[in-house]
């Protein structure tokens, strides 16, 4: 502090004020910023030094928006920007982000979870959302994609792509198809709903599932 843009130097007056306010500015970014400061002198011109470190929590937010180093400068980045930076450094997976379409009180299946709850061997003595959070489906916002897939009345409605086909084949070779099913719904219950529904009746032909 104390340069232009122009590399020119007008000095500036460093007070315990001014280190104080840089330093608080750099704390209230999300995540905080490590900063070092130090103070020369040059034709007779204070200069303030802000020495800051290759952040390892890339991107950071400070009031105007988020910025990345790039160089020797700070950029701001744009919205498409930071999705593909989260991305791209792997701090959002898709089984993590939080579905906006989801309506909890509509959307969420109570049944589902307890049976879920019973088979893991958890008693339900913390309300239904405390207990997503403890399992770390639920967020600020609601129920992330995991927690959907999961425990939502109708996961298709969502993520249509959801779905897999299970089959019977008649040879090994897996070229005579003798029964398909699409198997939908919660992914809790689909080997469940695969064995249920593909299953072999005495006195059908053999066939040998994938």
């Amino acid at each position: 502090m104390g340069i232009d843009d122009k590399n020119n130097v007008k000095g500036i007056k460093i007070t315990n004020k001014l280190k104080s306010d840089v330093i608080s500015t750099a704390r209230n970014c999300d995540p905080s910023i490590n900063i070092n400061l130090d103070s020369i002198k040059y034709n007779e011109k204070e200069i303030l030094i802000v020495d800051v470190s290759e952040g390892k929590d890339k991107p950071y937010h400070c009031k105007p928006g988020f910025y990345m180093r790039i160089g020797s400068s700070s950029q701001k980045l744009k919205r498409d920007e930071i999705l593909d930076f989260m991305i791209e450094t792997n701090k959002k997976t898709f089984d993590s982000l939080t579905n906006r379409e989801f309506d909890f009180e509509k959307d969420f299946d109570e049944d589902k979870f307890l049976k879920y709850l019973e088979t893991a061997g958890i008693t339900p003595v913390l309300g239904t959302k405390e207990l997503l959070r403890n399992l770390g489906v639920f967020k600020e916002y609601g129920l992330v994609n995991a927690g959907i897939l999961f425990f939502a009345k109708d996961p298709q409605k969502f993520f249509p792509q959801s779905v897999y086909t299970a089959a019977v084949y008649r040879d090994v070779e897996g070229t005579d198809v003798f029964k398909r099913e699409e198997i939908t719904g919660g992914l809790f219950y689909r080997k469940t709903k695969k064995r249920n529904n593909l299953r072999i009746s005495p006195g059908s032909d053999k066939g040998s599932s994938h």
